[in-house]
């Protein structure tokens, strides 16, 4: 069916949470751990994967010594964490029954709702609209896994942009079949709502149904409640990005610390190893790590910064150094006309993608742009499938 990655990723979140707690980095917030614990352990394993592709060592054997020494080495962080997460649903259920806890009990019921509808498709057969899944983020992974190594791959030029979320299908395929690697990509959802709750519960003054209700508003987003049913990559850069916001304002709040905003700068990095475009999300977040630390004026901020910067470059740099090694263009296949040594491209492939890209979304004008989270949001189908 594959359930095995269910165990693999509560494996992967207790190894992200005992990283932290080496790093000094530790937090006593229960749905911060599992936000920061996912990402980080998620992505190393992610990154011990590719290691073990490119060394030609990409066995199912290799793939489940890899698993059980990350539970082994986050045992101690893992067990506390769902000894922790079981007080806390208890405490929530047991509190006096509020007219705030009553509306927090019922998001939270309705998030639980929605993750467990979207379980059923992510575990379900593919249908006609999983042509990416099918057509390369599962494709090259079981390229992968028939070869034993990893490799480039010429003929497909999907094979050769960042695939942080594609290693952990490499592990689904390997263990447990095509669900397996869905599931995912799944848990990947329901972690961001996690983190989105965490990042709201940071908040000053919040009622207690705040974050329970961002949860909820984030899942019942229909492009990512479709999302969750397939082995695409949107809900894992969702995931990087939304546990950086919330180790970002752990920084803010200890005096911009550089040990946070190294962790920051490490899931923002993660963000830009899933998809190109999460490059932008990396700038933008820098820009306002760069901001604060201006406004701070302070010798600690300037550490900070280079944390931040130094973290972000080590953790997305393998996907983009691998694109140069192996085809002269670190963001392949796109602005090949600065790349002129780009392998296996050239203008007429170029203007294709281009007429292609135009297809989609509604719109490029400034009007587009400032309602883009709402089509986004509501009227995915435009952005999904090529209609114009």
């Amino acid at each position: 069916m594959g359930l095995v990655s269910l165990p693999i990723v509560i494996v992967a979140v207790g190894f992200g949470c005992q990283l932290l707690r080496w790093a000094g980095a530790e937090t006593k917030a229960v749905a911060e751990r599992w936000s920061l614990g996912a990402a980080i352990g998620l992505g190393v394993y992610a990154y011990a994967i590719q290691a073990l592709g490119l060394a030609g060592g990409l066995a199912p054997a290799a793939i489940v010594g890899l698993t059980a020494a990350m539970a082994i080495a986050g045992a101690p962080a893992t067990a506390s964490l769902l000894r922790d997460s079981v007080v806390a649903i208890r405490k929530g259920i047991l509190a006096p029954w509020t007219p705030d806890r009553l509306l927090a009990i019922g998001f939270a019921g309705m998030a639980v709702a929605i993750a467990g509808m979207t379980l059923g498709g992510a575990l379900g057969p593919f249908t006609e609209l999983d042509y990416d899944s099918l057509a390369y983020h599962l494709a090259v992974p079981r390229l992968y896994l028939l070869h034993q190594r990893i490799f480039y791959v010429d003929h497909l030029w999907h094979a050769n942009i960042p695939f942080t979320c594609q290693m952990w299908y490499v592990a689904g395929l390997a263990l447990d079949g095509p669900g397996a690697a869905k599931l995912f990509h799944w848990s990947a959802g329901w972690l961001t709502a996690v983190g989105a709750a965490a990042w709201v519960a940071r908040g000053k003054g919040m009622p207690c149904w705040a974050p329970a209700m961002a949860a909820l508003v984030f899942l019942a987003i229909p492009l990512g409640a479709w999302e969750a049913t397939t082995a695409y990559i949107d809900l894992g850069t969702a995931l990087y990005l939304t546990a950086a916001l919330v180790a970002f304002d752990r920084a803010r709040e200890q005096g911009f610390s550089p040990r946070w905003l190294a962790v920051t700068g490490a899931l923002a990095g993660w963000a830009a190893g899933t998809k190109y475009p999460a490059l932008v999300q990396l700038a933008l977040l820098g820009a306002g790590v760069g901001i604060a630390a201006l406004v701070r004026r302070e010798r600690a901020a300037v550490r900070g910064v280079v944390a931040f910067a130094l973290a972000a470059s080590v953790i997305a740099a393998p996907w983009f150094v691998r694109n140069f090694l192996w085809t002269g263009n670190p963001v392949y296949p796109f602005y090949a006309r600065l790349f002129p040594r780009t392998r296996n491209w050239n203008e007429a492939a170029t203007v294709a993608i281009e007429r292609d890209q135009r297809g989609f979304g509604r719109g490029t004008d400034a009007v587009a742009a400032a309602r883009l989270l709402w089509d986004t949001a509501f009227h995915g189908r435009e952005y999904f499938l090529a209609h114009r």
